[in-house]
Order: C-alpha cells, then structure tokens, then sequence
C-alpha cells in the first residue's frame, strides 16, 4: 500500500468510526423517545427495567453537543487527509530527485521558506500550541542544504502553518506540489464528486464542492470558537461525511 493508498484508507476509517457514533447517539435518541411504550410489555425484569430507564434517560449531553462534536472530528479527519496526501506526494519526490539542488525549484524553494517559517518560531516550542520536533527539522534541513544523497522534505513546512483548510487554502497546497489546483474541472470530472453533486456538469460540481468545503469550515469556526451555539443535526453530520468522501474519491 503506498502513501496515497494508505492516507485514503485511515480517513475513510476515520470517517466510518465518527458515522459509527452518530449511529449509537441516533439509536440511544430512539430508544428514549419510545421507553414508554417499550416498557409497556410483558416480561422485562423490574431490575432491568430500572437500569434502562436509568440509562437511556442519561443527560450528560445533548444530541447538538454531540453532533458539533462529530462535526469537528470529521473537518479533523480532511485535515489530516491533506496532509498525508501532501506527505505522499513528498515521498514520491524524494525517490525521483536523488538531492535537494534536484527537486523542482518551485517546490524547493517553498519548503525552503516553509521550514525558515517554522524555525522562527523555535523559541515558542510549539506550533499551533502543539509541541514541535524543531531538532528534528534542523537536522533535516542541514541535510537538504548540504545536498546530501539522503535528504528529507518535511511535510511540515508545507502544511504546519496553513491554518484551516478552505478551498483556497487547499489550492495552494497543491499548487505548491506542483499537482494544479485541488477544486478544478479534473475534480469536477471525478465521478464520486459528479454523483455527490447530482451529475452536475465538471465546471459546476467543482464550484459546489468549493463552497461545500468554505461552509464546512465556517461552522467549524462556530463550534470550535462558541460563535452562536450553531444548531447542529444529525442529517448534517451524515452529508458532510458523504461530501467529504466523495471529495476524497471514496
């Protein structure tokens, strides 16, 4: 399994596991609405009966806590996407260019201001408020400018500071590896983006999948920044993880 491969695999199981708790959240919902006539019938236990009732009837969160919750989880899961595909698309560049100097100069020279970008913050020890291997980077990087046979691009100074993954923001990523825009026709040719976007021509499905993206990361904000409590359902949950499926090609 190469880079590639492997980065779709572990983002669709992250998206089977979060639709796998939507699913136990909306069986949980179904079983308190309907407890009074399920504790109707003849046979339950009076024990049984008792602990259920205390179970299903648990108020720890509401069903809009939850939901919010696997929101975030699922713009996590593409996040990281982005980056493993970027790592893989790294990976494969190291194996074609034997040294740094051989690496598109374009590509060099961006992980180059990347990786200066993130040393500068060297003395914060973290990136993003998570600890950071900086010694790591600089070893990495001496290796790079030394032209050494063997050298490593670091996907962090591609990715590390790119901050929430909009459309846009995920255009210039690939554009940076040399890969064209992400949100294209080629994209809107795609056929699990032209299912997802009802066989909309190639123009308007990458248009749609574009805006889909900029609206998952505005409520994203929302929740993770306490803008306004957004109402969150669970039909919202399910078609964001179909879009973002489909985005990926799965």
């Amino acid at each position: 399994m190469d880079g590639f491969d492997r980065a779709d695999s572990i983002f669709s199981s992250r998206v089977d596991e979060i639709l796998g708790n939507l699913r136990v959240r909306e069986a949980h919902s179904f079983f308190v609405r309907n407890q009074g006539e399920l504790f109707k019938r003849d046979g339950m236990r009076g024990d049984l009966k008792t602990d259920l009732g205390r179970a299903l009837n648990l108020k720890d969160a509401s069903e809009q806590v939850l939901y919010r919750g696997l929101m975030l989880q699922l713009y996590a899961a593409f996040e990281r996407l982005v980056t493993d595909l970027a790592e893989g698309v790294l990976q494969v560049v190291q194996l074609k260019a034997r040294r740094y100097n051989d690496v598109d100069e374009g590509l060099r020279n961006a992980h180059t201001v990347g990786s200066a970008r993130l040393l500068s913050k060297m003395h914060e020890r973290t990136i993003n408020g998570v600890p950071f291997d900086f010694a790591r980077l600089q070893k990495d990087m001496a290796a790079c400018f030394s032209n050494a046979d063997r050298y490593r691009l670091s996907v962090d100074a591609i990715t590390a500071l790119l901050g929430v993954c909009t459309a846009e923001r995920v255009d210039t990523v690939f554009e940076t590896l040399k890969l064209g825009k992400a949100f294209d026709d080629v994209l809107g040719r795609d056929r699990a983006i032209r299912a997802w976007a009802s066989n909309a021509g190639a123009r308007e499905a990458s248009h749609r999948a574009r805006d889909q993206l900029n609206a998952i990361v505005r409520l994203r904000n929302q929740i993770a920044h306490g803008a306004g409590d957004p109402q969150v359902i669970n039909t919202q949950v399910k078609e964001t993880a179909e879009f973002l499926l489909a985005s990926a090609g799965l």
